[in-house]
């Protein structure tokens, strides 16, 4: 026996949604991660009397205590106008 047409559009519907669905999860495992936030270190701003130095170091460690497998500190210092990287 022949189903009516309406459950024959529903039917075709589901079809048409899963395939959808299938297709939306297939592009979702073949995209490529979204890239990390970038990290802002402008948490505040002050003018600085000349006779300060600006001596700052960012730490960052994979751990909380104790050595960590990994880190990296970035420091600021100054550079002459007319010195390159391999110089300085």
């Amino acid at each position: 026996m022949r189903s009516n047409i309406y459950d024959r559009l529903s039917e075709r519907r589901e079809r048409e949604e899963h395939l959808e669905r299938e297709r939306l999860e297939e592009e979702a495992r073949d995209a490529e991660p979204p890239l990390p936030e970038r990290f802002l270190t402008n948490e505040l701003s002050f003018v600085r009397s000349e006779s300060l130095k600006d001596k700052t170091f960012h730490i960052f460690t994979m751990t909380d205590v104790g050595p960590s497998p990994f880190s990296f500190v970035g420091g600021r210092s100054p550079v002459e106008t007319d010195t390159d990287l391999e110089t300085h």
